[in-house]
């Protein structure tokens, strides 16, 4: 058997670093394709018949329970909107092409952030489908639901994790599987640090509660701007 020369290595070597060094670029041309999003004009700081605060970020229980990790997003927003007993929040986040992968993003989610907070779920759909409240023509991206009880809280919530404007997920309610390192590399390649969006939206009260407030799918049309509704509307 021939064994393989130096010079033979050498190339391969090469080959390699030129590879590796050809994906690094178009990971940083990718990451400078778009603007830093502005989330606080993306998203309502006026709804009809509401009040909106916005809330500091570290509140949330994604960053609370991440405090130990640099999540490294580009731009992130929690709102919060209420009228008498109901809340509905919202928390968004942003990561431009090239700045994090997304297993690290998706350890970021209610499955494992909220309940390592204390909250317990009572309902996991990883295969939701959500429409615009009072016009079921429009349909979102699917979705995540969930509903987790703390206390005496009980909250609604949906998620979406989008990589280049595609819902993801593992599927699984915990951390990702331990193949994902191998299994990442077999569906992406080598793009693993997408443009990423997370956005998850709370409620106390059912979503069904709110189809026909008007200022409820105010709200909710805004999710064009972040890319979660499947067909463009007036």
């Amino acid at each position: 058997m021939k064994k393989v020369g130096k010079p033979v290595s050498l190339i391969l070597i090469f080959s390699l670093l030129i590879g590796t060094a050809v994906l690094v670029f178009i990971s940083m041309e990718k990451s400078s394709i778009r603007e830093i999003p502005n989330l606080e004009m993306m998203l309502p700081s006026y709804v009809p018949g509401w009040e909106v605060e916005d809330l500091p970020v570290g509140e949330t229980e994604e960053v609370k329970q991440k405090m130990g990790e640099i999540l490294n997003y580009d731009a992130a927003i929690f709102r919060e909107y209420t009228k008498g007993f109901i809340k509905v929040q919202v928390y968004i986040s942003y990561w431009v092409a090239g700045k994090a992968h997304y297993r690290l993003v998706y350890g970021h989610t209610p499955d494992i952030c909220w309940v390592n907070g204390g909250w317990t779920p009572t309902v996991q759909d990883a295969s939701f489908r959500y429409y615009l409240p009072g016009d079921e023509t429009v349909e979102f991206k699917e979705a995540q639901y969930r509903e987790f009880l703390g206390g005496k809280d009980h909250l609604r919530v949906l998620f979406w994790q989008l990589l280049d404007g595609e819902p993801f997920t593992y599927g699984n309610f915990t951390y990702p599987p331990a193949t994902a390192m191998f299994t990442d590399i077999f569906e992406r390649g080598f793009d693993q640090k997408p443009e990423q969006w997370f956005i998850r939206i709370s409620a106390n009260v059912d979503f069904d509660q709110l189809d026909r407030d008007l200022g409820f799918r105010k709200l909710m049309e805004s999710m064009k701007e972040f890319e979660l509704i499947k067909q463009p509307f007036e």
